[in-house]
């Protein structure tokens, strides 16, 4: 008992001797925070690739319904009657938007199987824990994948337009993903909130001002 009190005490004594030093939090309004340029080059990034998700949801109808036309060779009527299946079963690739959610985070915490897969080869990221690479990795993934599935969507191919909802859905997914990662691995979890807002309300800004004019 004594032996314990006394190894208690030496403790507590460490602790006194080598207090841990508390990082103090940058001002919300400064260049490390708000106007630093990886959060307003995150908070870009964030608004074009949501505005590449809208402008596809907004016409798909159209354009799918033209394509099928061109590939089919059928008439309006009937390139109706085959979108409106379509995309019946679009809206189930959307449903299941929720259950590819987890698949932005383990981008990043598989960051080097990713890189090594895209030739970015790196032995060295596990060991160091570069977070920035992880977080290059889903970037450029959210990237090819808002790439890919709109270059599907000038192909007049029906069985490639499945494909691209299916990465249009995936898209979505990390655009929103990577997003709250970029936040939260590279600046103080005090400001998580209000950073991610302002991305969001930045975002439905400049989408009101457009409607507007």
């Amino acid at each position: 008992m004594e032996l314990l009190d006394e190894e208690k005490n030496n403790n507590y004594e460490d602790k006194e001797e080598n207090p841990v030093e508390e990082k103090e939090v940058p001002a919300f309004f400064s260049t490390s925070v708000a106007f630093s340029p990886l959060f307003i080059s995150t908070a870009l990034f964030f608004i074009i690739q949501v505005t590449r998700v809208y402008f596809y949801l907004g016409g798909i109808q159209g354009g799918t319904q033209e394509l099928v036309k061109v590939d089919q060779n059928c008439t309006q009527a009937e390139a109706g009657d085959i979108t409106g299946t379509m995309m019946t079963n679009f809206a189930i690739f959307q449903f299941g938007g929720v259950g590819y959610a987890f698949l932005n985070g383990m981008v990043i915490d598989k960051s080097e199987f990713f890189l090594f897969i895209f030739f970015i080869k790196s032995s060295a990221l596990a060991a160091t824990g570069d977070k920035n690479k992880a977080l290059a990795a889903g970037v450029f993934l959210t990237t090819t994948l808002g790439i890919s599935f709109t270059g599907l969507t000038l192909i007049a191919n029906t069985t490639l337009q499945y494909a691209s909802f299916f990465l249009s859905v995936l898209h979505r997914s990390f655009t929103f993903g990577i997003n709250a990662t970029v936040i939260g691995l590279s600046f103080p979890n005090e400001h998580f909130g209000k950073l991610y807002g302002t991305t969001q309300v930045t975002y439905l800004a400049l989408k009101l001002c457009n409607r507007k004019f």
